[in-house]
This record gives C-alpha cells, sequence and structure tokens, in this order.
C-alpha cells in the first residue's frame, strides 16, 4: 500500500515539519496536496488549514517561496487546491500588474520554475477556477497571452470560429491593454471585462451578442475628457446594468439619489433666505460629497446680469483685501494639517504596496528583474500586511500622489480669501435685495470617520479661520453614516460641543435626540446661537443590508426606505471627478465597472453620475461669461 496515498497520508508528523519543503520527498508532497483536496477525506480540512493558513508572520514570503519552487512546476496545476491556485492568481496579478507589455513577454523565454509555473495554472486553469477568475477586476495583461484559445472555446459547436475572432481580437485588446507612461489607468480593462469568455457560447445568437459587446473593450477612453452624454442607462451602456431589467433599477436607485440632491439644496437655500444669511454647505467627502453636485452656478441666484455683474467686481476687491490681511500662518498650518491627514495614509499604504509588488517581482514568478517605470528601492520588508489585489482604478502608486508645494499653499490661500470674499459679499447682497439666497458648497474631507474621535482638530481649527473672517457663519455639515449606532461624527461632535464649539447635531447626530425632518426649523431658530449644524443629506432612515439589496437582489423595496448611505465606501462612483482623490484608503476589490460606454469611447463612471445628477436636479439655464465660479468651483471639488 502507498503510505504517501491520502488514505494513509500521516498528517500530524507533516505538520511538524512544514513548512521546510525541503524535508519532504516530491511523493510526499504531491500526497499532501492530494489531501487537501480530497473532500471525503476526514482530514482533508485540516491539511488544507495547514496549506493556507500558515502562522507565520510573513505570508506573502511563505506563499512566494512555494510558487517558486521547483515542486509546483512539476506538478498538475489540477492537483493544486482551488483555494491555493486564487491566491497564486492574485499575487501574479498583483505582481505582473505594472510589468512590461504583452509584446516583451512573448519575446522573451520562461524558463524560471515560478514562470513555468504560473504559465501552466493560467493556460491550464481547471474549469472551477474560471468563474471566479473572470469575476475579479484583475488587470488583463499578465494573463493575457496564458489564455488558451482551445481552453476558452472548446472544438465544438461554435468552437474553432470563437477561436479565431478571439486570437484576431486579442492582438488589438493587447494594444489598448499597454500602460500609459506613469504605470496607471484607473479605466483599464480587466478580466471581468471579459466574463462573457467564461461561459462558452452554446447558441450563434449568444456568441454574436457577446463579441458585439466586446467592442467597447479595445474603443478609445479619456480619462481626463468629461462625458458628454447625461442621458439615462439605456442611451449610455454600464455593464453592471446590462439587461433592461437591471437599468431600470439603478435609473430608479439614480433618481432617489437625484432626489437626495434637491433635498440638500432646497434645505440650504431656505435656510440662507430665512436667517438672511450665506450658507455655507460643507459636504463631507465620501458618503455626502455628491450633495455639492445639486448647486448650479451663482450668477442664476441674483436678479439681474448686471447686479451679478457688480457683484463680482465686489467680490474680487474684497478677496484682494482679506487676501493682503489674512494670517499666513494660520492658513498654512491650516494647509498642512489637512495635507498630514489626507496624503500621508495613502503614501503609506501605496509605499508598502509598492514594496509588496518588487517583493513579487523579486522573486522571479513575474520575470526577470524588475520592470521599468518603478525605481523604488526593494528593501524586501518581510513583514509587511497586504490585503490583497484591488481593482485598477482603486490602486494609488507613490508617483501619483501630489507633493505639498509652495504652489499649491498659494492656491489654498487664494482659495480661501475667495471664499470669505464671497462670503462677506453675499451677505450684503441678500440683505439689499440684490438675491434671495445664496449657498457656497464646498466638498472635501473635513472629518474621517475611521479616526474615530481623533480627527475633530482639523474641523474646528478650520471654523475658527472661518469665524475670524466672517461675520457669524453659517455652516451645515452634511455627513453621513452606514452605522446607525454611536456613528464617528457623532462621537467627535459631542467631544468638540463640551469643548465650547457651537455646533449642534441634528437627528442621528444629536445626542439628546432630535428629528431630522425638523432641520429646517432648528437651524432656523437656533443660529447665531449655533453655527454649525451636522445632519444627513435626507433622513435617519437605516438599511443595514443596503449594499446587499442593491447589487445582489437589486430590491426595489429598498426605495420605499431608502438610506442614502447606499454609496458607502464605493469608488467607482467618483471616478472622473474631483472627489476621487478624497475617497479613502481601499482594502477590497470592488467589483463594479468604473466607466460607461457611450459615443464609441469609454468614459468614467463618476463624471456621466454627476453629468446626470445635475441634468435631473438642475434647471436648463443659458452659460454666462463667469470666470469666477469656475475657479471657486475647482478650489472647492465641485468639478
Amino acid at each position: 500500500m502507498d503510505r504517501t496515498s491520502p488514505s494513509h497520508f500521516d498528517l500530524e508528523n507533516f505538520r511538524k515539519n512544514w513548512p521546510a519543503l525541503d524535508n519532504f520527498t516530491h511523493r510526499e508532497l504531491r500526497a499532501f496536496l492530494r489531501l487537501c483536496s480530497n473532500t471525503r477525506s476526514p482530514e482533508s480540512a485540516a491539511a488544507l488549514d495547514l496549506l493556507l493558513d500558515l502562522p507565520a508572520a510573513d505570508d506573502i514570503g511563505y506563499y512566494l517561496r512555494l510558487a517558486s519552487s521547483d515542486f509546483l512546476a512539476r506538478v498538475q496545476v489540477s492537483e493544486i487546491p482551488l483555494e491555493l491556485l486564487k491566491i497564486f492568481c492574485e499575487l501574479f496579478a498583483f505582481g505582473c500588474s505594472r510589468s512590461p507589455a504583452p509584446e516583451i513577454h512573448r519575446a522573451r523565454k520562461l524558463d524560471g520554475p515560478g514562470e513555468r509555473f504560473f504559465g501552466r495554472m493560467i493556460s491550464r486553469a481547471p474549469r472551477g477556477l474560471r468563474p471566479w477568475l473572470f469575476g475579479k477586476r484583475f488587470p488583463i495583461r499578465p494573463f493575457l497571452d496564458s489564455f488558451s484559445p482551445r481552453r476558452l472555446f472548446p472544438d465544438s459547436g461554435q468552437g474553432r470560429n470563437e477561436r479565431r475572432k478571439w486570437r484576431i481580437w486579442r492582438q488589438r485588446l493587447a494594444m489598448s491593454a499597454a500602460d500609459p507612461a506613469d504605470g496607471w489607468d484607473p479605466l483599464q480593462l480587466t478580466l471581468a471585462d471579459l466574463r462573457f469568455l467564461a461561459e462558452s457560447p452554446a447558441t450563434l445568437g449568444h456568441a454574436r451578442s457577446a463579441w458585439k459587446q466586446a467592442r467597447m473593450l479595445t474603443a478609445s477612453k479619456d480619462g481626463a475628457a468629461p462625458c458628454r452624454g447625461s442621458g439615462p442607462l439605456g442611451q449610455v451602456h454600464w455593464p453592471e446594468a446590462g439587461d433592461f431589467r437591471l437599468a431600470s433599477f439603478w435609473n430608479g436607485l439614480i433618481e432617489a439619489q437625484a432626489g437626495e440632491l434637491e433635498s440638500v439644496s432646497r434645505l440650504a437655500q431656505e435656510v440662507s433666505r430665512r436667517t438672511g444669511s450665506v450658507v455655507l454647505s460643507w459636504h463631507n467627502a465620501t458618503l455626502a460629497a455628491a450633495g455639492g453636485w445639486g448647486f448650479g452656478d451663482l450668477a442664476h441666484t441674483f436678479c439681474s446680469k448686471t447686479v451679478y455683474g457688480d457683484f463680482l467686481e465686489a467680490v474680487l476687491r474684497e478677496a484682494s483685501t482679506i487676501r493682503k490681511s489674512i494670517d499666513l500662518q494660520k492658513a498654512d498650518d491650516l494647509f498642512s494639517l489637512r495635507a498630514e491627514r489626507l496624503l500621508r495614509p495613502k503614501m503609506s499604504d501605496a509605499l508598502d504596496r509598492e514594496e509588496i509588488r518588487l517583493r513579487i517581482l523579486a522573486s522571479g514568478i513575474c520575470g526577470h528583474g524588475h520592470p521599468g517605470g518603478i525605481d523604488t528601492p526593494c528593501r524586501l520588508h518581510p513583514d509587511l500586511e497586504w490585503s490583497g489585489a484591488l481593482s485598477p482604478h482603486q490602486e494609488v502608486f507613490p508617483g501619483q500622489l501630489p507633493v505639498v508645494s509652495s504652489t499649491e499653499r498659494k492656491a489654498w490661500v487664494d482659495g480661501m480669501a475667495l471664499l470669505l470674499a464671497l462670503a462677506r459679499e453675499g451677505r450684503k447682497a441678500i440683505r439689499s435685495g440684490a438675491a434671495q439666497s445664496l449657498v457656497l458648497p464646498w466638498i472635501d474631507k473635513f472629518f474621517i470617520s475611521s479616526r474615530r474621535r481623533a480627527d475633530g482638530d482639523y474641523l474646528m481649527h478650520l471654523f475658527e479661520f472661518i469665524s475670524e473672517y466672517s461675520e457669524e457663519p453659517l455652516v451645515l455639515f452634511w455627513e453621513d453614516t452606514a452605522h446607525f449606532r454611536a456613528p464617528s461624527f457623532a462621537l467627535a461632535l459631542d467631544d468638540m460641543v463640551k469643548g465650547g464649539a457651537p455646533f449642534r447635531g441634528i437627528g442621528i447626530f444629536d445626542p439628546r435626540g432630535s428629528d431630522r425632518r425638523e432641520a429646517e426649523r432648528i437651524v432656523c431658530t437656533e443660529y447665531p446661537g449655533n453655527s454649525l449644524f451636522a445632519l444627513r443629506p435626507v433622513s435617519d432612515s437605516h438599511c443595514a443590508d443596503a449594499f446587499f439589496r442593491i447589487f445582489r437582489r437589486r430590491d426595489p423595496s429598498f426605495f420605499q426606505l431608502y438610506d442614502s448611505s447606499w454609496k458607502d465606501n464605493l469608488a467607482f462612483l467618483y471616478t472622473g471627478t474631483q472627489v476621487f482623490p478624497l475617497v479613502a484608503v481601499q482594502t477590497e476589490m470592488e467589483p463594479l465597472t468604473p466607466w460607461v460606454y457611450e459615443s464609441r469611447a469609454r468614459c468614467p463612471f463618476g463624471a456621466w453620475f454627476r453629468r446626470r445628477l445635475r441634468s435631473m436636479v438642475l434647471p436648463r439655464r443659458g452659460s454666462t461669461d463667469d470666470s469666477l465660479w469656475p475657479s471657486y468651483a475647482t478650489w472647492a471639488n465641485l468639478l
């Protein structure tokens, strides 16, 4: 009897020496893998735990050593447990996502054991791995040259014709998958965009439909250009809402979001009218950020173009005066605090992930040497934590993060002076009757909820700075949360109020208890005793399983208890907008397509989303020759 067969495998003896691969023969290691995959064996689960849940600090090093070993180069891919193959695919996708273009891969002989193994793993992926692989947003390029046409399209029915189409299309796809100069493209194609390949076309009609849909994958794209259209889903193509039923559901969800923007704008305008004050509408990114898109150009607030022209002249004069008298040290300290809060976590995460990528490259599983464009020192720290591969639009590389410069500091001070001048002159305009109301929206990361109570200082210092140059400021602080009990901002707000800040929470942010529906009355009654009022965009409705209802079930009953926090931690909603750099550090792969297909081109979903919402909320008006408002909107992250 073979003592290395799964039924007679001595797992306890194996556990004592694992993971020292050199201590075992090839037959023993092979038997161990068979035991892990043998679900009928009572020891299968324990063996799989031993293989995957190694109690070691350097899990990345362990998997890299296993993948690079000569042992895996000699076993069949079908013998490797599916769970381990998934981990290897993540390592391969993450490490090779910025490696040379496919043409370089084909011109190079892959002779390392790790390279040979990964080539076989992708080209001979077991049937059970394929749906999982094509459901992930791994970059296409690392996998593109390894897909076997015969394996993708079996020789039956339309298989031969599909293989011919694939070979031709792959050449075009390889060209469109090439990296830009900085090695990053938020709209680049992923395996999830090729999900139709995981479903072998059973009929000629299905096959034609699949290839027709595939045309958009090689379409042109320009992430910097604004989205041209603003029509509903159906006029543009978004893969996540491909059929009529899903498009109808998503159109309903976007209509609900537009209603949210209308609610925010209406309340802010009415508070400004009733109090006779300029409302500073601060929208905390990212959950409450979209509310800042619901306000039109300032010119349409005034009774005539002539009056608005006089207002602009007064604002420019006032901004110049404030710029000369502003406390530059305080403004600079505020800018530094903001940059520290926003940039440091992202830079730290980007550097860690870049170093992990270099570790993977150094292991040899993705090729020999380091790819062009990466010149970060390879320190190869063994204890870096890795949350897994991300979708390309969620990735942040060190070179993308802005360097805090004197130019940016000056722009910050100039923008602050413009904000204060608009607030001062706006108050005069309301009291003189030139405008009935005036709201100045601003989208920013005013409070980082993940830091809980530790991030209240920035908001306090910002409000104090504004108060020095603005008479009795009135701030509506729009915040949202998916946590119904003890939300982070409620805790921080309580600390600020106890410290003497004239702040007031409404609804879920009020420890004394109040109704969000009474927000207008509360603000107008308690101002100017209180100057900052924190509230949610629509109501305090809470749906604990909002994501599941929307993205899994497409449950129409969600609209009956609409929870504005459905957008929690969804980065794709903001691609192509100024909100996108404000999203939190991403830790889990987002499975959603970050672009829409329109007029033979791909454009960022967020740019289309913003344009669509504004077309639904704002009345159609003629353009103005206003050069001031676009400058403010750019500074206030409204675009």
